[in-house]
């Protein structure tokens, strides 16, 4: 279920005018008529963006079309919960920026209900539940969990370098100990010293 959809992409090949001594960083379309978009050479919003709602679309797809049916043993909507998102590059990023747009497209379906990490929310929570001793709710557990990676590939020729940051996540089924859907946005970003022009 693995699809590689690449958003943006620089090839080796691709010929490189270079002049002055400053720097830019470019994102190159292949499927667009040659043309320059500025950018910077680390992960941003944007790519963020991108990446989230490339990943949406094919979720929702997979979902809307029966290849993912969410389900839960005791609730009319499965309980889903965002687990930790590694991220291997050299930089500090907010991981929310990327999952919380894809908690809300699984909300929106109304067959999914994320599980709360406010902190003020799970204390009243625990008080209620001391308070109803004599009748106890059922712990719930998580059917489903988010988890993913963030990971970087650099490499460097000549004047120019290259940075491939590859958005890996995977929805999780707790019950059944298997993956029911996964995807990978790779983001190629070209860096030009002494002004490079990249076409």
């Amino acid at each position: 279920m693995k699809h590689v959809k690449p958003i943006y992409l620089a090839f080796a090949l691709i010929p490189i005018l270079l002049s002055g001594c400053a720097s830019e960083t470019v994102l190159v379309d292949p499927n667009r008529p040659p043309q320059k978009q500025f950018t910077s050479n680390v992960i941003d919003n944007n790519d963020c963006k991108v990446a989230a709602k490339t990943m949406i679309d094919s979720l929702i797809s997979k979902i809307n079309d029966g290849s993912i049916q969410l389900e839960s043993a005791s609730n009319p909507k499965a309980l889903l919960a965002v687990s930790r998102i590694v991220v291997n590059v050299g930089q500090q990023i907010d991981t929310d920026m990327l999952t919380e747009k894809i908690v809300i497209a699984l909300n929106n379906t109304g067959k999914v209900e994320a599980q709360t990490d406010d902190k003020l929310a799970a204390e009243v929570n625990t008080a209620q539940s001391f308070i109803n001793q004599d009748k106890p709710k059922p712990q719930r557990f998580p059917d489903y969990t988010l988890s993913g990676k963030i990971i970087q590939d650099r490499i460097k020729q000549g004047g120019v370098t290259q940075n491939t940051y590859l958005f890996q996540l995977r929805l999780n089924s707790t019950t059944r100990a298997v993956v029911v859907w996964q995807d990978e946005v790779p983001i190629i970003k070209q860096t030009s010293r002494g002004g490079g022009v990249i076409w």
